[in-house]
């Protein structure tokens, strides 16, 4: 990359418009295709997950065997033991109405370090858990998927409409890593899913932030009103890869974000995920690194037993002795709905 491509799209809102329709199309095409190559190496994962949300929720279900209306309970072992995991965590992170401490390294002669510190804790927690009221009902249902599913993301960013910073809870059916990278900060990709409204696509569209789509792939049609507005064209799917390309053409690939509208397959944002100063050069003033900029956090509750990246819960830990806990029990009301069920025949030679 050249100092020259940086100081054209440093302060651009959208980069994709410097970029030609075709190559766009591409890069399009490749992230949707690397988000389905993520998806799939997580099936075996989000198909445990699912069963022990299922469990965990105990939803009851239709069972017509070995009769209809037969016993149909679930033990509630996986919820007790996500209730107690979030109720000891919460009460570790959030102690005395407060989520921020302060520690003092290296020399304070005059106590300095320690009032500037005590200033920034009192303004962070009065802005954490006072002014920003929905933070701590985030937390605690981060930490019951936490506890359930294994994992749990936050994405933490400035948003450009509402202006003002967002620390967002990401669920495991939101952001897609391929399973096999060691760490968060080495994936080459992230895919956040969003579903977002038609109003929100306008809003970012206008401010400049999205590339405008025609109102076919907006779902708008000139009879459109508000009567007749039609739930699944005013809801919209996007993929927002954190991904690396190389836009200027130096056979090295930078970190970008990339927004790709899946309807119609057209990129309506890229957008650097770094600075100046995160470029390192070399004497030839050839790009040797760039660090990348970082806008999601991964918490785990196990790690995984095989070392792939999507860790393990409560949910799938439990998962197999839950299922035949419940088994066992309806088996056993069956047999005594049987066993008090006045049975038997009468024969014939009875007359």
């Amino acid at each position: 990359m050249t100092t020259r491509f940086f100081e054209k799209i440093q302060d651009e809102k959208n980069i994709a418009k410097f970029i030609k329709k075709e190559k766009l199309a591409k890069i399009a095409q490749r992230i949707i295709s690397t988000f389905e190559t993520d998806k799939a190496s997580r099936a075996e994962w989000d198909d445990n997950a699912e069963k022990a949300l299922d469990l965990a929720k105990m939803m009851p279900t239709n069972k017509d065997k070995p009769w209809d209306g037969c016993a149909n309970i679930a033990h509630p072992m996986t919820a007790r033991a996500v209730i107690q995991f979030t109720s000891n965590l919460l009460s570790e992170v959030v102690r005395k109405d407060e989520v921020m401490d302060v520690r003092v390294i290296g020399m304070d002669p005059d106590g300095s370090k320690y009032r500037r510190g005590n200033r920034v804790k009192e303004y962070m927690n009065h802005d954490i858990l006072i002014k920003n009221s929905r933070w701590q009902d985030s937390l605690d249902r981060a930490f019951h998927l936490l506890g359930t599913v294994g994992i749990v993301f936050k994405k933490v960013y400035f948003d450009p409409i509402k202006k003002e910073n967002i620390s967002e809870l990401c669920l495991h059916t939101e952001v897609y890593v391929n399973n096999n990278v060691n760490c968060l900060e080495d994936a080459r990709r992230i895919s956040h899913i969003q579903k977002i409204h038609r109003n929100t696509l306008i809003e970012w569209m206008r401010g400049g932030y999205y590339t405008q789509l025609d109102d076919k792939d907006l779902g708008i049609s000139t009879e459109d009103s508000i009567l007749n507005d039609d739930l699944d064209n005013a809801m919209h799917e996007i993929i927002e890869q954190h991904c690396f390309l190389d836009l200027d053409d130096d056979g090295y690939e930078e970190p970008y974000i990339v927004v790709v509208h899946k309807d119609s397959q057209k990129v309506i944002r890229i957008l650097p995920r770094y600075d100046f100063k995160d470029i390192n050069y070399s004497d030839t003033d050839k790009v040797i690194s760039i660090t990348p900029q970082m806008y999601f956090v991964d918490y785990h509750c196990l790690p995984a037993f095989d070392g792939s990246f999507y860790s393990v819960g409560f949910g799938s830990l439990l998962l197999h002795m839950n299922s035949t806990i419940n088994t066992g029990l309806n088996q056993l009301i069956d047999a005594g709905t049987l066993a008090n069920t006045q049975s038997g025949f009468i024969s014939g030679d009875l007359n």
